[in-house]
Parts: structure tokens; C-alpha cells; sequence
């Protein structure tokens, strides 16, 4: 199993235009602050073609602003954006995430403790869904999903958890082979067990027999494992 998410578009598109908003309404303010100053001032502004340095504080203050706007929405933002991505297989969540500096942080399925889901007002239309993942000394977020995959993730996390319980219950298990030289083919519900460690463990069984290379029938159907 291998999938790769990435941050909804719709949450970079909200944040433009929030960002817009919020530039728009302070270079209102800048402006009338900039008329108050001249009409409860006017000595410092007088009737004539240059402007007066407080003006020009404040028009400088505006232009910066402004620039600082087109360079987030233009340039920052979306790089911002498409640096997010999360890859998860059958062992490990990977996140991806910076512009300048990449971060990789890699946490694996098994270590994992709990998971929170946090969806903001209005989620569905600004993508701001978010996943911690907690494990043991370490947390892990992943910002800006869409619904669908938010649902999909916490679908997945529960599997996840209901296995982890299950093995936490019955660690070890003996299953019948339909076929080849071994009566029991002995499986670890936590991972792989090494060839030397299953006489120890399956001592409470009186019939049992270790699998060797030679004992490995031609098909591979002949063999069961969960």
C-alpha cells in the first residue's frame, strides 16, 4: 500500500483571499490615518507640489505592504503549498513539507498512539482540516486536507488502531498449511519472527515443525499466511 495526499487547493485559494482582504482593509486605514494626519496637521503638510515626509512615511508604509502581498500570494503561497505531502505505505507516514529548507519527518504506523481531527467552520469549502498524529515522543500534523481525505485518513487510522488491539490481545498464532513438508506454519501478528526465535515461542504447541528453504512447496498458493 502506498498513497500520497496533499494540501486542498481550495485552502490556498481562502487564503488568498483572506490575505486580500486583510491588506485591502489596512491600506484603508493607512490612507485615512494619512488624510487625519493632514487635515488635523496641515503645518506639517503644506500646499505645495512635494510631500511632506510624514506622508511620505505612510505612502512608503502602503507601497511595502502592497509588495509584501503580491510576493505571499504570488511566490510564496503556492510554493508553500505544493511543498506539502504526505506519504503513508504499510509501515510509515512520511510528511513533506518547506520551501527553502525541507523538512522530512517520518513516523511509523506502528508507534502510533492516537490521532485528533480538527475541522474548521466551513471545512468543506476552505480545506482547513487537520490530522495530529501522536505517537510515543513525537507528534505529527497534517495541515490543509480536503474532506475526502480527511474522512479517508480517519478511516484508516481506526483499521489501524483495531489491529494494533487485536495484536495487543493475541500476539501469536498457529495456523495448518494446505500443503508441502510442514504440518503448522507459525506467523507473528506484530511483524516477522526469525527462524531461531520459533521453538521458544510456540513450545506450548506439541506438534510443530520449522520451515526450511527446501521445505517451501513449488506453488505459491499451496501456502497460507495472514
Amino acid at each position: 500500500m502506498k498513497k500520497i495526499y496533499r494540501s486542498d487547493i481550495k485552502g490556498r485559494m481562502f487564503l488568498s483571499a483572506a490575505a486580500f482582504v486583510v491588506t485591502i482593509a489596512v491600506l484603508l486605514l493607512l490612507n485615512l490615518l494619512r488624510m487625519y494626519i493632514s487635515d488635523k496637521f496641515p503645518a506639517y503638510m503644506p500646499e505645495i507640489p512635494e510631500i511632506s515626509l510624514p506622508e511620505k512615511v505612510i505612502i512608503g508604509i502602503m507601497i511595502l505592504l502592497a509588495s509584501l502581498y503580491v510576493v505571499f500570494i504570488i511566490i510564496v503561497l503556492p510554493l508553500w503549498y505544493r511543498s506539502i505531502k504526505y506519504v503513508i505505505n504499510d509501515r510509515e507516514i512520511i510528511s513533506y513539507t518547506g520551501i527553502f529548507s525541507r523538512t522530512y519527518r517520518i513516523m511509523k504506523l506502528s508507534a502510533i498512539q492516537h490521532v485528533t481531527k480538527i475541522s474548521m467552520p466551513f471545512s468543506g469549502y476552505t480545506g482547513f482540516n487537520f490530522i495530529s498524529v501522536n505517537a510515543l515522543g513525537g507528534r505529527l500534523i497534517m495541515m490543509f486536507l480536503s474532506d475526502k481525505d480527511c474522512k479517508e485518513l480517519m478511516e484508516m487510522f481506526k483499521k489501524l488502531h483495531a489491529r494494533n488491539a487485536v495484536r495487543k490481545k493475541s500476539r501469536f498464532a498457529v495456523e495448518k498449511s494446505l500443503g508441502g513438508g510442514a504440518d503448522y506454519v507459525f506467523r507473528d501478528n506484530t511483524g516477522i519472527v526469525e527462524s531461531g526465535e520459533i521453538p521458544a515461542v510456540v513450545n506450548e504447541f506439541e506438534d510443530y515443525s520449522q520451515l526450511t528453504f527446501d521445505d517451501m512447496p513449488d506453488s505459491d498458493d499451496q501456502l497460507k499466511f495472514n
